[in-house]
C-alpha cells in the first residue's frame, strides 16, 4: 500500500468519532456525508472531507478513522431509509443506483427531503476515476483538494506505466473473483486496467453473455494455461498460492509451474478510489 498524505485527527474529528451514534452526533460541518460507497468513503477522506462524512456503510474499513463511523446496518445494496435519515444527512454517496419502486427505493424519499443524492457506480477506466474524484470534490466543496489528489494520481500511474518494462511476448493472465472462478472480462473497470499493461485476458472468450463477469470452469481455465494469474479473494475465500497449486490439475498451468500466483488485497483489486496506484504498482512489480 503506497504512503499518502492524510489528514491528521483534528479535535473536531474526535468529537465525531467520538460523539457520533445512531443518531449522527453532532457536527459543525456545513455538510453531513452518509458514504454507501467503499470507493467514495477513501476518496472523501483523502481530499479532505472526512470530518464531514457522519457515517458510512458496513464494507467502508478505510482509512482507519472511517472504522468508527461505520454501521453495520447501512448497506449500499439494501439501503434502508429510515436509518439513513437518522444521520440527517446532507449528501448521501451511493455506489450504484438503488431500486426506483419497492422497499428499497430511497432516491425519492431522500431528494424530497432536501438531501443530495450522488450516485458514483464503477467507472468504466482509469479516466472515469478521476471525473469521479473532481465530481465528489466539487460537490463536498473540497474542489481544489481533489485536483491535487487526481493530479498526483495521474502523474504516478503514468510514469508506473512509462516505466514498466514490457515482456518479449504478450502474457495471458487470469483474474479471480472467488473460488468458484467468477472473473473479469475486458470490458471492466479492473479489465482495463490489465489492458494498460497489454496483457491478454483469459476470461474475455468465455464471456457468453456479456456480463463483464464470466464464471468459468476449473477446466476452461487449466486449458487457457494462464502465464500470471491474480487473486482478489484473499480475504474473502482465504486463497493463496499453496490453495491454488492444490487444485486438481492446476500444476499445469504455466503460472503455477513459474510460481506466478499474485495475491491480491481483495479492496485494492475492486475499489476506484486513491488507493488505485497500488494496484498499478503491483502489476507492474509482477509483470517486469
Amino acid at each position: 500500500m503506497i504512503s499518502r498524505r492524510r489528514t491528521p485527527l483534528t479535535v473536531l474529528t474526535l468529537l465525531l468519532i467520538l460523539g457520533a451514534s445512531v443518531t449522527g452526533g453532532c457536527s459543525t460541518s456545513q455538510e453531513r456525508i452518509v458514504s454507501l460507497s467503499p470507493s467514495a468513503t477513501e476518496t472523501l477522506f483523502e481530499i479532505g472531507a472526512g470530518e464531514e462524512v457522519v457515517s458510512v456503510d458496513e464494507h467502508s474499513d478505510y482509512p482507519k478513522e472511517v472504522r468508527e463511523r461505520r454501521d453495520s446496518e447501512l448497506s449500499g445494496l439494501n439501503p434502508d431509509l429510515n436509518r439513513i435519515l437518522t444521520y440527517r444527512p446532507t449528501i448521501v454517496i451511493f455506489s450504484e443506483r438503488p431500486p426506483a419502486t419497492g422497499v428499497n427505493s430511497v432516491v425519492p424519499a431522500l431528494e424530497e427531503k432536501g438531501v443530495k443524492v450522488l450516485i458514483e457506480p464503477a467507472p468504466e477506466d482509469v479516466k472515469g476515476v478521476y471525473q469521479q474524484v473532481q465530481e465528489l470534490g466539487l460537490e463536498t466543496g473540497h474542489e481544489e483538494q481533489a485536483k491535487k489528489l487526481v493530479s498526483d494520481m495521474r502523474q504516478r500511474i503514468s510514469r508506473i506505466i512509462r516505466t514498466t518494462k514490457k515482456p518479449a511476448s504478450v502474457q495471458r493472465y487470469y483474474h479471480e473473483l472467488d473460488n468458484t472462478y467468477y472473473s473479469v472480462t475486458s470490458d471492466t473497470f479492473i479489465g482495463s486496467i490489465y489492458d494498460m499493461f497489454g496483457l491478454d485476458n483469459i476470461a474475455d472468450e468465455f464471456d457468453t453473455e456479456g456480463s463483464g463477469y464470466p464464471k468459468l470452469s476449473s477446466r476452461d481455465i487449466v486449458h487457457a494455461n494462464p502465464d500470471i494469474i491474480f487473486l482478489a479473494d484473499t480475504k474473502c475465500c482465504g486463497q493463496n498460492a499453496a490453495t491454488v497449486t492444490d487444485r486438481p490439475r492446476w500444476k499445469r498451468i504455466s503460472a503455477v509451474r513459474n510460481r506466478k500466483i499474485i495475491a491480491l488485497d481483495d479492496d485494492i483489486a475492486s475499489r476506484w478510489g486513491p488507493r488505485l496506484v497500488n494496484l498499478f504498482q503491483i502489476i507492474s512489480k509482477e509483470i517486469r
